[in-house]
């Protein structure tokens, strides 16, 4: 993992994690399938899987993110984080928080220097 110099690397590096995380296959089915389109949905799972694998590093620097870095966070910090830096939209994460886009963006403001400051 890189040297973490700025709030910013951290906002990267939970980017990064997200987007690892993303890649993994889904731990059960999410729905009922057709028989007729399962082949599709196979083959679909196989190309994911052999051209957008991550490496090893990438996997050990998620965990890092997943399990040393979030944890130190409350619960809803760490939601927040994971929410918006997964993708989903200020509007979208406000609403399912109940709280306004501004507040949203402050407590994801402080919830980043909390963690600098833990880190360094």
């Amino acid at each position: 993992m890189e040297q973490i110099k700025s709030i910013d690397d951290i906002r990267n590096q939970i980017i990064k994690a997200c987007e690892i995380y993303k890649l993994y296959p889904a731990p059960h089915p999410t729905g009922l399938r057709s028989s007729l389109r399962y082949a599709d949905i196979e083959r679909q799972s196989r190309e994911k899987q052999i051209y957008f694998r991550p490496t090893p590093t990438e996997v050990d620097d998620a965990d890092i993110v997943q399990f040393d870095w979030l944890p130190r966070l409350s619960v809803k910090e760490r939601q927040l984080l994971w929410k918006r830096f997964s993708g989903m939209g200020w509007k979208r994460l406000a609403s399912e928080s109940q709280i306004c886009e501004r507040t949203a963006r402050k407590q994801i403001d402080r919830a980043l220097e909390k963690l600098f400051i833990q880190l360094h």
